[in-house]
This record gives C-alpha cells, structure tokens and sequence, in this order.
C-alpha cells in the first residue's frame, strides 16, 4: 500500500478527482496555499496499492496542466 500525496493547482482538482473516481481511487482533499506566489491550491491523499501506484500517478500527471506566471520583482529598497 501506497499513499500518494500531491499538491495541484485548484483549476485542475474537478478533473483529478472525476477521473481518480472513475478508475476507483478514492482520495482525500485539503485547500491549501502556496507561499511565494500565494496560489490556491489543494493536497490529495490517495491511498493506492502497490501495483495500481502507476496507474493513479499517470492520472494525476495527465490531468494537471503547466503553468506560467510572470511575476514583477520589487524595487530595491532605499537605504
């Protein structure tokens, strides 16, 4: 048995979800946010046996989108 903990974007969790659940996963899911860009986010826990771990992994992998966000540096402070 196998617990696979991920961290995805908030947009993706519905489609993560719908297809952990269509395949037979349950999972387990926290809100949570990230720390520099301050993203909302969600954990999942999904506890997996050993040789369904591929399978719940490549469903996660193939529902999560890439992201790009440009972020503007802060000025320097004055001294």
């Amino acid at each position: 048995m196998k617990l696979i903990i991920a961290i995805i974007n908030s947009d993706d969790i519905r489609n993560v979800l719908e297809r952990l659940g269509a395949q037979g996963f349950s999972a387990t899911v926290s809100s949570s946010a990230g720390g520099f860009l301050h993203v909302s986010n969600a954990t999942i826990f999904c506890g997996v046996d050993d040789e369904e771990m591929e399978d719940a992994l490549a469903i996660i992998r193939e529902n999560c989108t890439s992201r790009i966000q440009d972020v503007t540096p802060l000025p320097p402070v004055m001294e």
